[in-house]
């Protein structure tokens, strides 16, 4: 509440100033000069370029400037700036992008994302892929709600558009060296410039190293750290205004020992009150060690390796040809991500499980081609096709392998089993994911009048996808039927590594996304818009190895969303308001539930949800110089028929499904906002100063889907600073920043499962404290 309070009293603060015509025009810039405009914030939304404010969806566009000068360069910490859209990151394998409350499916290989990625054009399968830094970035473009008929593959939440700088015709480099708290070294540089009259290039690269900030008790070792490295190259061929070629190439790696979970609760109580039985207290007290649960002090105790490597690369090659006012665009695409980690799966000191994971290893190639029309004609319109093939391989790596410490662990306090009860035993899953999408796609305009545009598209997105998926148990001794253990010790093992299995999932068919808007302006600086759209996300697969009826195909999900919108500009286009109210119906929302009883997790429909709330945005350029930035958002997003859900881990032992109608989707928090200012002055002796401050919030919500209260995140904000000096020509620049600068304590998850340790207790991953560091860019 605290945090709600800061958050509502610094918006009320911004929007009194920026809804105040006296305050507006009393206040005369410092040096005299005249208040110039806002700067005009160009997109992409519907495939060619054009003014934010002239777009009927709601819109969040970031600079890369913006994102430089704040240093923001992770995933991470880049979503908390724009409301409505969340980020769930456990490790780069289990991140899920949701906007709007839709999309929260961490881990999901079977799956397709609710929020369209795009890197350059290029859809992106896995959000792991844009977990790494985001460097060169020129625009950073949010669209919220359901965006499919003019994009070819799926954007039922929405869409994340991340565009890089491109080769510019005159020389230029710059370079970046960052230093600050925990050890921290980031290195950016970039270089373009021409080739010949006709092309150009550009290479950009990045390093960033840190110290990680959680300390291993068990053998003093600091986890968490960050070590990525990546480059960019890009040629671009222009002849002349009729054709250009652009193509890209860029490779990214890291390897930390990062993502280690501390121990959050012990989750003694029950739903009924009634206190755990065997609990994580009871059971590690058969080993003379007592678990501690202070997950701020930022210390583990694991025994096991905690280690993550990925490694993305990519090419693609987009041609544009103008015919007549005519633009034909082709984009050819190929992308790899690699995911190895090593983890320990218990975060528990005692040898239970050994190091596992899941390595993932995917390939997509894709094809799109569009024309559009000549803009401001009576009829204009975008169309396109769009084919995509993904392969993907997924292998646990050893498997769950458990240790000697694991039956006593696992055992109930009247039966302890010996160690050979499961030590050595090995359970390993392979999955192999093929999938095949073409969409035919398209959106037209009439405009009416020079006041009204009636806009209407459709889509229609053709899947085929299979999953084949082996399970095999090996190791552990050979029990004998005469062990007066034989009948415990077969449970357990049945239980915990189910035997060998086999699995063929098949899924095709069709699906057609649409949309309907209407727009009107009034005046020049004012648009409303109302605007239908039906999102149609394809059916998915398990890619596990499925309990006893479970069905292996996930039913599509489909959303019905209405939104009505204003756009406006005042004072002289000094400020600019936008503010839009949605309501989304969601009927088959592909979610994750779990089966009790063999303690298996996979992929499945809640009948139905929905989303509803506003959305506001308020930019005012107080003085030259001076730039204010509120945005805002409400969103009500709840289950409205979940029956047979899974049950939080307060209900072990009492209830084996459980009602979530009525109940909030997880990864959905009510309120969300980020207040902005940014300030620049030219001083003396040709120097120009600037400062910003950014403070951020989102409400509580829950992390898993389960709903547990164990796995409620409470609300927080963060404060983010900097300030600097540089030259006026930009030759240099020196910076001094700091992120959640008034170090508050935060969980990025509490992840509240019944998983096979089944004792209840719940792990989860803590922000990062307060951190700062100087920054020196030159441009040569």
């Amino acid at each position: 509440m605290t945090s709600l309070r800061t958050f509502n009293l610094v918006t009320a603060i911004a929007l009194v100033g920026a809804c105040n015509p006296a305050l507006a025009q009393g206040t005369p810039p410092s040096n005299g000069a005249e208040v110039s405009k806002l700067a005009e914030i160009i997109v992409t939304a519907r495939q060619r370029e054009e003014s934010s404010q002239d777009v009927p969806v709601s819109i969040i566009s970031l600079s890369g400037a913006q994102l430089q000068l704040s240093h923001l360069d992770l995933a991470a910490e880049i979503v908390p700036s724009i409301p409505n859209m969340q980020l769930q990151f456990l490790n780069p394998r289990q991140a899920a992008f949701s906007i709007r409350g839709l999309g929260s499916n961490p881990a999901s290989e079977g799956l397709e994302n609710s929020v369209g990625l795009y890197l350059d054009g290029v859809y992106i399968s896995r959000p792991g892929m844009l977990t790494s830094n985001f460097d060169d970035v020129e625009q950073l473009t949010v669209l919220r709600g359901p965006q499919g008929t003019l994009f070819g593959k799926n954007t039922t939440a929405g869409a994340l558009i991340v565009n890089t700088r491109k080769p510019e015709r005159a020389f230029k480099s710059d370079v970046e060296i960052s230093a600050g708290r925990f050890g921290l070294t980031q290195i950016h540089a970039n270089v373009t410039g021409p080739f010949s009259a006709t092309l150009s290039g550009r290479m950009s690269a990045f390093y960033t190293g840190r110290d990680g900030t959680v300390e291993n008790r068990f053998n003093g070792a600091i986890l968490n750290n960050l070590n990525k490295v990546g480059a960019r190259g890009q040629l671009y061929f222009q002849t002349n205004d009729l054709l250009s070629l652009r193509l890209i190439a860029d490779f990214a790696h890291q390897q930390e020992n990062a993502n280690a979970e501390v121990l959050v609760d012990p989750g003694l109580t029950l739903a009924n009150g009634s206190a755990r039985p065997n609990n994580i207290f009871v059971r590690s007290a058969r080993f003379g060690y007592t678990p501690k649960f202070d997950p701020f002090a930022r210390q583990v105790n694991i025994n096991q390796p905690q280690v993550i490597e990925t490694t993305q690369a990519g090419a693609s090659l987009e041609a544009n040809w103008s015919l007549n006012g005519y633009t034909l665009t082709s984009i050819s695409a190929w992308r790899r991500w690699e995911y190895l980690p090593t983890n320990d799966l218990d975060s528990l000191p005692l040898d239970i499980l050994h190091a596992a994971g899941s390595n993932i290893w995917d390939r997509q190639l894709s094809e799109e081609i569009r024309i559009a029309s000549p803009i401001n004609r009576r009829l204009d319109f975008v169309a396109g096709l769009f084919w995509y093939r993904q392969q993907l391989e997924a292998a646990t790596v050893p498997g769950s392998t458990y240790g000697a410490d694991a039956a006593k662990f696992f055992s109930q306090p009247n039966l302890i089993l010996p160690a050979y009860a499961l030590e050595g035993l090995t359970g390993n899953t392979q999955a192999h994911a093929a999938i095949d999408s073409y969409a035919l796609f398209g959106q037209g305009s009439w405009h009416i009048n020079d006041r009204w545009v009636l806009a209407a598209g459709m889509r229609s997105n053709w899947d085929r996808k299979e999953a084949i998926v082996s399970r095999t148990r090996s190791g552990g001794s050979v029990l004998s039927v005469t062990d007066r253990f034989f009948a415990a010790a077969t449970a357990a093992r049945n239980q915990l590594v189910p035997g060998n299995a086999t699995a063929d999932n098949k899924s095709s068919g069709n699906t057609l996304s649409g949309s309907l808007s209407l727009t009107y302006r009034p005046t020049d600086t004012l648009l409303l818009y109302g605007s239908l759209a039906r999102g149609v996300k394809a059916a998915g697969l398990n890619t596990v190895i499925l309990p006893v009826g479970a069905d292996p195909l996930v039913k599509p999900e489909i959303v019905l969303n209405a939104e009505l919108g204003v756009k406006s500009r005042w004072l002289g286009d000094r400020m600019r308001l936008n503010f839009n109210l949605f309501w989304a119906n969601i009927d088959n929302y592909q979610t994750t539930v779990r089966n009790p009883v063999l303690i298996a997790s996979y992929l499945a429909n809640a009948k139905s949800a929905r989303t509803r709330g506003a959305e506001l945005e308020v930019s005012w350029l107080v003085l030259d110089g001076l730039q204010l930035n509120t945005a805002i958002a409400y969103n009500d997003a709840t289950y409205t028929s979940f029956h047979a859900a899974p049950c939080g881990i307060e209900w072990a032992g009492i209830a084996t499904s459980c009602d979530l109608t009525g109940q909030p989707i997880s990864g959905a928090p009510r309120w969300s906002g980020s207040v902005r200012g940014e300030y620049t002055r030219a001083l003396a002796n040709n120097l120009r100063g600037f400062g910003g401050v950014e403070y951020t919030y989102k409400s509580s919500n829950f992390f898993n889907g389960t709903n547990s209260s164990y796995s409620l995140i409470d609300g927080y904000g963060l404060l983010n600073m900097h300030m600097g000096v540089g030259s006026s020509s930009g030759r240099w620049q020196v910076s001094l920043w700091a992120k959640n600068l008034l170090n508050k304590d935060y969980f990025m998850a509490r992840t509240a499962e019944l998983g096979a340790l089944n004792s209840g207790y719940v792990p989860g991953t803590v922000g990062d404290p307060r951190s700062y560091g100087v920054s020196l860019r030159v441009r040569l």
